[in-house]
């Protein structure tokens, strides 16, 4: 992972490169159904009925936690109201379920995981930063752990982020940018400072997130680091880099952007018009040569 912010502002962030470093289609694709997958259970969840409601609740947490060890299929009724049981149990079963999480079939492991989410306390939320931390457990649990986390706030929660965005994974350092991205707008210093280093991934969707994390931010810091990234090999980080710019003032992208132009992506072409009105008033279009020749003359 290259994380060098160093040099000027035409050279710092982002990568020249091909593309490399690409997280598995497949993977990605189930990663990003994942709060689709949680979304549809926990709606289920937090209906199910329970027909043990005799029994002491220690013993309906041990049954539900045993039960979500070995589910086979996310639907099946046994697996959904043993989530929901520990979903209505709140507190009282998060430490064992979350010790319990490694030994579990990945069905049980989502199931765990919307329980996490559904349960909105303290308690919930540091047993989510150790979930995330983990570098035993699975990456989709641990990927859930921090969109889960992005949505929360408390003490230690950041840290865990910022944390993870340092993680040896791809998936995991794109999941801890995006969280980070969402909370930019409060201009938190550590926050931009770790999606400036970023920037630099070796990763592109990571890069990806990075810049749309510093264009949602509006801090002046992020002006070189978009301004470079008109530049990368990845098509979708140069649109985002375009696009932070109809936001973020820097007054040096103003030349990069008008030879972004030339480009043949009329959609980056788009972007980059909008950009350039943004950064200098004025409304030219998306014409090189009228960009150029008030360049030149102004």
């Amino acid at each position: 992972m290259n994380t060098s912010i160093g040099g000027d502002s035409a050279t710092r962030g982002c990568s020249n490169r091909p593309q490399g470093g690409t997280l598995n289609p497949m993977f990605t694709a189930r990663l990003q159904l994942l709060p689709v997958a949680v979304a549809l259970t926990a709606s289920l969840v937090l209906g199910a009925p329970d027909s043990r409601a005799k029994k002491p609740l220690a013993d309906k947490i041990a049954d539900a936690i045993v039960r979500l060890t070995t589910c086979k299929n996310i639907r099946a009724n046994v697996c959904v109201i043993a989530a929901a049981t520990l979903t209505n149990a709140g507190d009282k079963g998060l430490q064992k379920l979350r010790r319990t999480l490694g030994s579990m079939t990945k069905h049980g492991q989502i199931l765990s995981m919307s329980v996490f989410e559904n349960v909105t306390t303290s308690k919930s939320t540091r047993a989510l930063i150790k979930i995330a931390t983990h570098h035993k457990l699975p990456m989709f649990v641990r990927a859930m752990s921090i969109r889960s986390l992005g949505e929360r706030e408390g003490r230690g929660v950041v840290q865990a982020l910022l944390r993870t965005a340092r993680d040896e994974h791809a998936v995991m350092r794109a999941a801890a940018i995006r969280a980070l991205g969402n909370r930019a707008h409060g201009n938190d210093k550590k926050i931009i400072a770790s999606l400036i280093k970023a920037a630099s991934d070796d990763d592109p969707t990571v890069r990806l997130e990075a810049i749309m994390g510093l264009g949602l931010s509006r801090h002046r810091k992020g002006g070189p680091v978009l301004t470079s990234c008109l530049r990368d090999a990845d098509a979708r980080v140069k649109l985002a880099s375009a696009s932070g710019l109809r936001h973020v003032k820097h007054g040096e992208s103003v030349f990069p952007l008008i030879k972004t132009l030339l480009t043949d992506d009329k959609t980056l072409k788009s972007k980059v018009a909008d950009a350039l009105t943004f950064q200098t008033g004025k409304n030219l279009g998306e014409d090189y040569a009228l960009w150029k020749g008030w360049y030149d003359n102004r």
